[in-house]
């Protein structure tokens, strides 16, 4: 069970209130930004198309919930950089996508 930290609640509400009317953030996990393709980021939420909040969860402790973290509260992408970084991922051979699970099965908490 996983549960959102006031610090991450309090940086996900200022992120939102500060992007206008108009623009809702996206959460998405780190690991699977980082396996996108390479985006171009823009510097200002007026010259994008998607705001994406990247996240993580820790575990403070063995035996503690894992708790949500904010890594990045606005990051700012075009949508033709988000294409681009969608389609453009790292992908794997089915045989090591299948070989990877029992690995992540014995990992997950």
């Amino acid at each position: 069970m996983s549960r959102v930290n006031s610090a991450s609640q309090i940086a996900l509400s200022s992120s939102v209130s500060s992007l206008g009317s108009g623009f809702a953030p996206n959460a998405v996990d780190v690991a699977f930004f980082k396996s996108m393709g390479k985006m171009h980021k823009v510097d200002d939420v007026s010259n994008c198309d998607i705001v994406w909040c990247l996240v993580d969860f820790e575990q403070q402790a063995l035996g503690l919930p894992y708790e949500l973290k904010v890594i990045d509260p606005s990051t700012y992408i075009t949508l033709g950089a988000a294409i681009e970084g969608l389609s453009g991922g790292d992908a794997v051979s089915l045989r090591e996508f299948k070989s990877d699970i029992p690995d992540k099965i014995d990992d997950a908490p």
